[in-house]
């Protein structure tokens, strides 16, 4: 880039090009959404272990993206956006087919941790954006590229459910072609968004998450707007947890409540939690509600500790 030219006049065509690659990405993650639970479930023999199992495949992904992404961000930092971009493309491809072919739980969990750590284009996919783009247009332009994420996540789990649907593995085969179109269109048509005279020597110190978390709570005002969303999103739960009260009778009827996932020990205690100890979820229980049932079948379950316990399949002969 020319000394004294504005970012986003040189690359005029960068900023549709990224919103597009980032469009075709959340888009191939949100097929997976209505499906992956499903799949866990056919590797597991009761719905307590498949809800176990569920959450160590999902946690597999966060924690690998939590340690993954500084890293990956430090290397576009280094190498220029554009590689590790179509890294990550390729990974993610690459995880997607191996979740469709997988025949066992630890196949899945380890390719889920594969995928956290590499999928982490968002980071990049924002500091594209800021590479191309003047300071006082970075608000707008972040915007538009939050809707592509948005978008991406109504398309995804729409196309997911409809082609589950038809097969469990399908939604996975498909988020892999499109990871595999991503990667082909940011080879042939994305362009590098970061100079070779503003790329800086790869760091550990800047690639360890936890120092970032301390250098955000060093920011003024920052606190306070951490506080304001998380007040916001347990207010979402509550009303989240309100609605589906109210649509109870609506629900199957071994629908018992509302799940919600929360790792923090101070937000489970505002939820209601009396436990010490953190976990990984929260649940809201319905009030109880006495109706009319019949027993079809008493089947074995095998716990975590190797315990078998009977478990009665009921079906509801009233309800109202």
């Amino acid at each position: 880039m020319p000394n004294g030219a504005r970012p986003g006049a040189a690359r005029p065509a960068a900023m549709r090009f990224i919103m597009l690659t980032v469009l075709i990405d959340m888009v191939a993650i949100g097929l997976m959404v209505p499906v992956l639970p499903a799949l866990v479930g056919t590797f597991t023999g009761s719905q307590a272990n498949q809800a176990l199992w569920y959450g160590v495949v999902t946690f597999a992904f966060g924690i690998a993206n939590f340690f993954g992404s500084p890293i990956i961000g430090a290397l576009s930092d280094h190498h220029g956006r554009r590689p590790v971009l179509l890294l990550g493309f390729g990974a993610l491809a690459l995880s997607f087919f191996v979740t469709a072919i997988a025949t066992a739980l630890w196949m899945l969990i380890a390719v889920r941790l594969v995928s956290g750590a590499m999928q982490s284009n968002a980071a990049v996919a924002n500091a594209y954006v800021a590479d191309i783009t003047e300071p006082q247009d970075r608000a707008k332009r972040f915007g538009m590229l939050g809707a592509m994420f948005g978008l991406g996540f109504i398309i995804g789990p729409v196309m997911g459910g409809l082609l589950g649907g038809i097969n469990l593995q399908l939604p996975f085969v498909a988020a892999g072609a499109l990871a595999l179109l991503n990667l082909l269109y940011g080879y042939y048509v994305l362009p590098e968004s970061l100079p070779r005279d503003k790329r800086r020597a790869f760091e550990w110190k800047a690639a360890n998450p936890l120092l970032a978390l301390r250098g955000l709570t060093e920011l003024k005002g920052v606190g306070l707007l951490v506080a304001v969303i998380a007040c916001s999103g347990l207010a979402q739960v509550r009303a989240y947890r309100d609605r589906m009260e109210r649509r109870r009778f609506e629900l199957p009827y071994d629908t018992d409540g509302v799940v919600v996932k929360v790792d923090d020990l101070d937000r489970q205690r505002r939820l209601g939690a009396a436990s010490r100890t953190p976990r990984w979820a929260v649940a809201f229980k319905y009030p109880p509600h006495e109706e009319v049932t019949q027993v079809l079948d008493i089947l074995p379950s095998v716990g975590r500790t190797g315990v078998i316990t009977p478990v009665a399949l009921i079906e509801l002969i009233s309800m109202p």
